[in-house]
Formats: C-alpha cells, sequence, structure tokens
C-alpha cells in the first residue's frame, strides 16, 4: 500500500534487507505493516501521490521535555564545600 511517512524510519520487506523511509516521502509499505505504522503516526494514505502532507505528527506522541533533577549548590562556597563565613 502507498502511504505517506509522517515521520522517518527504516523497515524491511524481506527482513534482510533495510531500507530508510523519509519524512514526506511515499512509499510501499506492506499492507500488513500499514495498521500499526499508522496507529503509531509514521504514515498515513497520501491525498494525492505528488503532494505530501505537510504536518507534523502530532505533538502528544512526542516526549515531553526534560527536567532538570541535577541538585542545587549554593553559589557562595568554596572548593571544599563550605561556605563563607558572615561578618
Amino acid at each position: 500500500m502507498k502511504c505517506l511517512v509522517l515521520r522517518a524510519f527504516e523497515y524491511s520487506l524481506d527482513g534482510i534487507n533495510v531500507f530508510s523511509a523519509a519524512t514526506g516521502d511515499i512509499v510501499d509499505i506492506p499492507d500488513a505493516l500499514v495498521p500499526g505504522l499508522s496507529a503509531e503516526c509514521f504514515v498515513s494514505e497520501p491525498k494525492n501521490a505528488s503532494t505530501p502532507d505537510p504536518r507534523p505528527p502530532p505533538a502528544a506522541k512526542m516526549m515531553p521535555p526534560l527536567e532538570n533533577k541535577a541538585p542545587k549548590v549554593p553559589r557562595n562556597t568554596t572548593a571544599t564545600g563550605n561556605a563563607p563565613k558572615s561578618k
């Protein structure tokens, strides 16, 4: 089945040779793989084979930004970790 690639991925038709599908390409994917790739927003049915869909995949499927979990260190410390004496 001809599909429009929404997110780049690699696939194999015979289990040996690997093909790369780039965003915006229209590729021929085996019918058995289309439901899974479509559910994960990797492919969609092309509206027209000559005009790929320019929209990015839905944001809900993307990972949230990573949170900085590094411990906070006071700015006024010496190399040994001791705070300066107050006046």
